[in-house]
């Protein structure tokens, strides 16, 4: 393992912990009878995604169209398979967020930003 994949984990662990704490929060809404707010929340949140999905898609499909210049010779694609530590740190990182949220420790996590 490279420097660059143990950074990698790092940070999506620490972006996994986030998204635990705010699964936390949204189930939290949710039981306490604030459902409306929470599928508001969640249905900003897939609609930012499907925002940058699109944006990636109308550019690939605009290229194809519209190609600028020359394009480069094709090269075999490479199987770099990331390694197991690097694949795991996300779902780590949001059990961990999940579990230190059920313990109380949210606003303190948050804090520290």
């Amino acid at each position: 393992m490279k420097a660059a994949d143990w950074l990698n984990a790092a940070i999506n662990a620490v972006i996994g912990l986030l998204l635990g704490l705010v699964l936390h929060g949204i189930v939290q809404l949710v039981t306490d009878g604030a459902w409306g707010m929470a599928l508001i929340v969640v249905m900003l949140g897939v609609a930012m995604l499907l925002l940058i999905y699109f944006d990636g898609l109308i550019g690939r499909l605009l290229d194809r169209i519209f190609p600028s210049g020359v394009r480069a010779a094709a090269t075999p694609a490479k199987d770099n398979r990331k390694p197991l530590v690097r694949r795991l740190s996300l779902p780590a990182g949001l059990v961990l967020g999940v579990i230190l949220a059920l313990f109380g420790l949210a606003d303190t996590i948050l804090g520290l930003l």
